[in-house]
């Protein structure tokens, strides 16, 4: 297979590059003078090269893992050196991109870039999409069971109650999920059908089209899955 590297500049610009980074840092920033932080405490942190280096071996492991998936779902049809280029890509689009987007819309089109058709590169982001948030909301159960619902209390660093946000976050990543799954596996027209219907109402019509895309990526992705033994 020809090796081809998406071209970033048909798919990124500085300043929706800048955007998110300003967003973060900025958030940060007011977090810390709202928590009155002092400054001179980081004084005595003492860095350890030994933690530094163990980070990024686990860094490695992990992006190495994400290759070996792809490799899986794409039933090695992509080599080493593509899946590499695809996963890196993901990553960067990953981190400069607001989190209800994400690197998946981007890896999407990487992967079909690479030569896989675009119901197979659909398919594929779809199942990686599914199985990262079902692993979520289950280590997210397990720990507020084991732990208690505590462990997000920030106590009073910020003016709002972060726990809100994360429950709020939690309950439309479970029905994201249980809507791909649905989609993938039960009835990918009926979930298209109800979404374009949910969608055009007044204030959420401009987002219509987009959703029938959505749709029928689903569509597409439920006609490449269905049939893949339980091992794939």
């Amino acid at each position: 297979m020809q090796t081809s590297t998406p071209n970033l500049k048909a798919v990124f610009s500085l300043k929706r590059v800048l955007i998110p980074i300003v967003i973060g840092v900025s958030f940060s920033a007011y977090s810390l003078y709202a928590s009155s932080f002092d400054l001179s405490v980081l004084k005595g942190i003492s860095v350890s090269l030994k933690y530094i280096l163990l980070a990024l071996v686990c860094m490695v492991i992990r992006d190495l893992t994400y290759i070996v998936r792809l490799r899986i779902l794409t039933e090695n049809k992509l080599n080493w050196l593509d899946s590499w280029h695809v996963v890196m890509l993901w990553e960067f689009a990953s981190s400069v991109t607001p989190a209800v987007v994400g690197g998946a819309a981007f890896a999407i089109y990487f992967i079909n870039e690479e030569g896989l058709s675009l119901g197979k590169s659909t398919a594929i982001i779809f199942t990686t999409t599914m199985l990262d948030e079902i692993f979520y909301i289950l280590a997210v159960a397990l720990l507020l069971l084991t732990l208690g619902v505590n462990i997000v209390h920030f106590g009073d660093v910020l003016p709002f109650s972060p726990m809100i946000f994360f429950f709020v976050g939690y309950g439309v990543i479970i029905a994201m999920t249980a809507m791909i799954v649905l989609g993938i596996f039960v009835a990918p027209n009926s979930i298209k059908k109800m979404l374009i219907k949910f969608f055009s109402l007044s204030f959420l019509k401009k987002w219509q089209s987009k959703i029938a895309k959505t749709g029928d990526e689903l569509i597409a992705a439920s006609k490449e899955l269905k049939g893949k033994p339980f091992r794939y």
